[in-house]
């Protein structure tokens, strides 16, 4: 939570700012080396949902709730 708090909520790829209350789950915290067991600032990135699902081994995100449900509101100007 504190990475995404120090990031205000704004994805590191695509710029879309989720920090009004109701968008913050949409907000992930990616690690650049795939290793989980890394939290070393440098190794972690603030990505929205859709930018998260296009990392290597994250598309399964794209079958999610939230994502629909992130596309959605992204599509209707709401971030």
């Amino acid at each position: 939570k504190s990475i995404r708090e120090n990031k205000d909520f704004k994805c590191n790829d695509c710029g879309v700012n989720m920090s009004k209350k109701e968008h913050r789950h949409f907000s992930h915290v990616h690690h650049k080396d795939a290793d989980k067991s890394n939290d070393n600032p440098s190794n972690l990135e603030v990505l929205c949902i859709e930018c998260h699902s296009n990392q290597p081994g994250h598309n399964r995100l794209k079958y999610s709730n939230d994502y629909r449900s992130f596309i959605s509101k992204k599509s209707k100007g709401e971030f």
